[in-house]
């Protein structure tokens, strides 16, 4: 009828509008094309992403699928990371645009299995609202909610409902919280426990997917820019190599003198420092490397890192007598 043809068209523009954006085709499910298909009485929407299989099918058996099978390990995880990143920039436009979700679950992630997780695209958010609108169809099938939603006076999506749901998924992915725990706001002190439990992950995941997941709206990280912050923090600190001690340290020999590389590198950054004075070379080397950040670097031969200073970076690799080859024990760094 009339009525719902003007909605569509509402949602058409809105739609167009998302999918045209910078990025868009990074983090959403983009718009291609719609029409009316008169005979079948269907409105049609054709719709692109990387993968068109749902996150929720794989979250059912993980053990189908290498990159969610085993999370405890940080390897597995940071790609896991990484893709959400890209859902919460994704949800993060929508608002920008000051349109709600209202439908977050996984079974609105669209995912290419053979490319992993940093594939994942939101979609699902062909019936979202304008914020002011009102929301004359509610999208069919989904059951998210949040716990706020149990007080009638209350029961009105908004921005934090939809960053409450963003983290629903996060706790399905990383916690293992199943579908049911997830959709019932009644059991949602049962949900945080498990996320705070959740021994596979680091402190701060567990603190970043609590705090998405705080019973009140008003308390709960609900800011796009500053979640996008908090993951790309994560993805860092998941990035750097373990350490098996909290206060282990790993000592570095430097092959420093005239006509040596990391020596003309030093000279070259200060003036005042002869190539003959090792000792105010080592003493800027210490400082530069206070909070220093070491750096894989994939396909490298002999294992090679980046080890990242305030002003320099060093290639480094474990130290060996000449003529022998490394132990891989690391005793000591080169």
């Amino acid at each position: 009828n009339d009525v719902v043809r003007a909605l569509w068209d509402r949602e058409l523009r809105n739609l167009f509008r998302l999918s045209s954006s910078p990025d868009a085709d990074a983090q959403l499910v983009v718009l291609r094309d719609a029409g009316v298909d008169k005979d079948n009485s269907c409105f049609v929407m054709i719709l692109t992403a990387p993968g068109f299989d749902r996150l929720a099918d794989f979250l059912q058996d993980r053990a189908k699928c290498d990159w969610l099978r085993d999370v405890k390990q940080t390897e597995v995880r940071l790609p896991l990371w990484r893709g959400s990143h890209s859902l919460a920039q994704g949800l993060a436009h929508l608002h920008q645009q000051q349109m709600l979700h209202r439908a977050l679950t996984a079974e609105v992630v669209l995912v290419d299995a053979a490319r992993g997780p940093e594939s994942m695209r939101l979609g699902g958010f062909e019936w979202t609202v304008k914020v002011g609108q009102s929301p004359d169809i509610t999208p069919l099938g989904i059951n998210a909610t949040a716990p706020e939603f149990l007080t009638p006076s209350k029961q009105q999506h908004t921005f934090e409902s939809d960053w409450y749901q963003f983290g629903c998924l996060l706790a399905q992915i990383f916690a293992g919280a199943d579908s049911k725990l997830v959709e019932d706001a009644t059991r949602h002190k049962e949900l945080l426990a498990r996320v705070r439990d959740a021994a596979k992950l680091t402190e701060l995941e567990r603190e970043f997917i609590s705090s998405l997941l705080e019973r009140r709206p008003e308390l709960r990280l609900s800011r796009g820019f500053e979640i996008i912050s908090a993951i790309g923090e994560i993805i860092v600190r998941l990035d750097q190599p373990a350490r098996l001690i909290e206060n282990s340290y790993l000592a570095l020999a430097v092959l420093l003198g005239p006509n040596r590389k990391l020596t003309d590198a030093i000279c070259e950054l200060d003036e005042t420092i002869s190539a003959l004075d090792t000792e105010r070379q080592r003493l800027l080397i210490e400082s530069d490397l206070e909070t220093a950040r070491l750096i894989a670097r994939p396909g490298s031969q002999g294992g090679v890192y980046l080890l990242q200073g305030n002003r320099l970076v060093y290639f480094v690799k474990e130290y060996s007598e000449p003529g022998s080859q490394p132990s891989g024990q690391w005793d000591l760094a080169f």
